[in-house]
């Protein structure tokens, strides 16, 4: 049962570091739209948090599957 508990807790750790990067990601993008005086909706805000992390998946996937 530990062992169920731990896996659970490290996914959990390892999503929430997912998603901040993916969140800074889209706060830089946002940040250089403002910069250059165009529209960012909220729509494109999540886009970009969901493309970071997929990004960021794909990536990691690939590092540790030993692709890359």
């Amino acid at each position: 049962m530990e062992i169920i508990a731990t896996i659970l807790i490290l996914l959990l750790v390892a999503g929430g570091i997912v998603f901040f990067i993916s969140f800074v990601i889209a706060k830089i993008t946002e940040g250089i739209f403002h910069w250059r005086k165009q529209e960012f909706s909220s729509k494109q805000f999540w886009q970009t948090i969901t493309i970071a992390a997929l990004l960021i998946l794909i990536i990691s996937g690939m590092v540790c599957g030993g692709a890359l």
